[in-house]
């Protein structure tokens, strides 16, 4: 195992070894978590229902990248989340200015969604999406302080860059799917405001995580 692939493999054990991952757990009490906390998701609009439950819409804290992306969590009637969904306006991830902001957002997102079986397996994707270097980025180090990370086999992250339509990967317990829309990001699951759905660029990415 490669050092990059080894280190995020061991960074997504020490994770899930504090806390388990969100599917199941109370929306409530995962409001609290690290990942929440630390990009400032706020709720956008008021929950949205459907056959299958209740959508609740956030975006992300500050001024600059609200309107960029967002996050929808799909609950049951008992208020366990079932389904976790991040959008990315393609024009902040493909924008070197903007990508480290937004591939340290989707990355994150995954780590928090995924139970730690399914971050491991998919450890080489999840690497390619947290490399800054790769957006374009400049990045300052002592060289040879760390190797670019191992190929992704999986498919996504042709997706992530957008260089491929859609994708769905995973395990017998998780699927993760990884899309671009056309246009604006489809409502299906976030709020219908248009506040809280904005119209950025003319391509969005999306990234699903959902049981089995």
């Amino acid at each position: 195992m490669t050092s990059p692939l080894r280190a995020l493999v061991e960074t997504a054990k020490r994770l899930f070894a504090r806390r388990s991952a969100p599917l199941g757990r109370s929306l409530e009490s995962e409001r609290a978590s690290h990942f929440f906390t630390w990009f400032g998701l706020t709720p956008s609009g008021a929950p949205d229902q459907d056959a299958r439950g209740i959508w609740t819409s956030f975006r992300p804290g500050g001024t600059a990248f609200p309107k960029l992306a967002a996050l929808a969590v799909l609950t049951d009637r008992r208020g366990r989340i079932v389904e976790t969904r991040l959008g990315l306006d393609r024009a902040f991830l493909d924008d070197r200015r903007t990508s480290p902001f937004a591939r340290d957002l989707a990355k994150s997102f995954l780590l928090w969604a995924l139970p730690e079986t399914a971050s491991a397996a998919l450890a080489p994707l999840i690497a390619n999406i947290g490399d800054v270097a790769a957006g374009g980025a400049t990045v300052i180090m002592r060289v040879g302080a760390l190797d670019p990370p191992p190929p992704d086999r999986s498919g996504g992250y042709p997706v992530f860059l957008g260089t491929a339509e859609g994708i769905e990967v995973g395990d017998g317990a998780v699927r993760v799917g990884l899309r671009n829309f056309p246009g604006s990001l489809p409502p299906e699951g976030f709020h219908r405001d248009a506040n809280a759905v904005p119209a950025g660029s003319s391509r969005w990415l999306r990234l699903d995580v959902r049981g089995i």
